[in-house]
């Protein structure tokens, strides 16, 4: 979903009242990633401002939507909204309260009781999340910012120009993939995604879902002790989700995850090409030592 798809949802859910310029202003940079601060700082307003302005906005769509929106879940929240108005009318008026996606065994019990395979209006796809390109342009953009204020800041705190990046995958995928169905393969790694989620707490964090099963989280301003700590962090979390699937066999019950780790301090000898590629050498890494586990590789300079 991108910045104009969101809007058009918003301005659905908000007819026949619609957003001013200042609100369409910080939903389009908080759509971005921008933090409060940098709106600020492009638009010439001051920041208590824009501040007061984004808690108005996601406190106007809490209320539209009946459900709580924040900066960072925003993207997530539009996207359930998008599925639930691609459903018949009552399909939806049955929607559970609570919402959220199915855990994998309710979707299993749920394909033998529903063998036709329709959708359950409590189940989403990570539609909601930016994929590859997006993720790649966005790491581009933050290397370029760092290094400029890194330039003109001579005196900036080093820590402040730590660019990390952590890439993870679900242990022995291929294998669970072959014996899954879409809709629970999907429904395992919305979970996943969820509790991945919840350990970004700044809004310069950002979550993509990368290729199959891969997850890359882009980390600004944390240097490689404080991302191999979070990556830990949700190692641990994904592996206390227990997803199963007890009529598998081939391989572990419990679902695990490996995570590769890098970081830089971002100048002009680096480039975001190399971290990147650093970040798939290091899960590899993981990966080879038998997984459920975090390795660290450091990015070289160039040469």
């Amino acid at each position: 979903m991108n910045y104009q798809e969101a809007l058009e949802i918003i301005n659905r859910i908000l007819s026949p009242k619609s957003l001013n310029y200042i609100q369409k202003l910080v939903l389009s940079q908080s759509w971005d990633g921008k933090t409060y601060k940098e709106i600020a700082q492009e638009s010439g307003y001051a920041e208590d401002y824009i501040k007061e302005v984004g808690s108005n906005l996601w406190n106007l769509l809490s209320e539209a939507l009946e459900e709580r929106v924040t900066k960072k879940n925003l993207p997530l929240i539009l996207a359930q909204q998008a599925t639930r108005e691609k459903l018949p009318r009552e399909d939806v008026s049955e929607r559970p309260v609570s919402g959220g996606a199915l855990s994998v065994g309710e979707i299993s019990k749920e394909r033998v009781n529903n063998p036709s395979g329709q959708q359950s209006p409590s189940y989403f796809s990570l539609l909601s999340l930016p994929r590859r390109q997006f993720f790649e342009q966005v790491l581009e953009q933050q290397h370029k910012r760092l290094s400029q204020e890194g330039f003109y800041l001579s005196r900036m705190p080093i820590s402040l120009l730590s660019l990390s990046l952590v890439l993870c995958r679900v242990d022995g995928w291929l294998n669970y993939r072959q014996n899954w169905d879409e809709r629970t393969t999907e429904a395992c790694l919305q979970q996943i995604a969820l509790s991945l989620q919840q350990n970004l707490k700044r809004p310069g964090d950002l979550l993509a879902y990368y290729d199959e099963a891969t997850f890359a989280i882009l980390l600004p301003q944390t240097n490689a002790k404080g991302a191999v700590h979070l990556a830990n962090a949700m190692r641990s979390q994904v592996k206390n989700l227990e997803l199963q699937y007890p009529d598998l066999r081939e391989v572990s019950a419990t679902i695990g995850m490996s995570a590769g780790v890098t970081s830089l301090i971002v100048n002009s000898a680096n480039s975001p090409e190399f971290l990147l590629i650093t970040a798939v050498e290091a899960l590899e890494q993981a990966e080879l030592l038998g997984g459920d586990r975090v390795a660290y590789k450091p990015c070289p300079s160039k040469d």
